[in-house]
């Protein structure tokens, strides 16, 4: 499953991009090359809003992205896991500790009001603790 991850730039321009990442602990990890226009917003400004690539299974993450810097060899290896499992590949353990990785904490939740499956207002929370965050799973799985 992809994740599409959206940013506003300096100028105050909105960006929408798919990436790939996974859930670990209340947080979104995800990678992409320095050079990407979503890696230099979020470097400018950690603002961002993550939703499923299912128009269908609609949940939308409001929360902030910073870059994981000095990651312990431990978490590396469980990310490297993670991604191995889910999409039979990984990027490669000094990724992790350049940069090029994002952490995304949510810090609000939304059900998107498109999807015919969406939970009715109300059952799903505004404010999350992003603590004890577990993400959405699609189609119920």
């Amino acid at each position: 499953m992809a994740y599409w991850v959206c940013t506003v730039d300096p100028q105050g321009r909105q960006h929408a991009a798919p990436v790939d990442g996974n859930w670990l602990d209340g947080a979104l990890y995800f990678s992409g090359a320095a050079t990407t226009r979503r890696h230099r917003n979020l470097l400018a400004n950690p603002a961002a809003c993550i939703h499923l690539e299912s128009a269908s299974d609609v949940i939308i993450l409001h929360g902030s992205a910073r870059p994981l810097l000095s990651p312990h060899n431990a978490l590396v290896q469980r990310l490297i896991r993670l991604a191995l499992e889910k999409y039979g590949y990984a990027a490669p353990p000094e990724v992790y500790s350049s940069g090029g990785v994002f952490v995304f904490t949510p810090s609000r939740c939304l059900p998107g009001a498109a999807s015919p499956r969406t939970p009715p207002a109300g059952h799903l929370p505004t404010e999350i603790d992003s603590e004890s965050f577990t993400p959405p799973r699609p189609g119920g799985r």
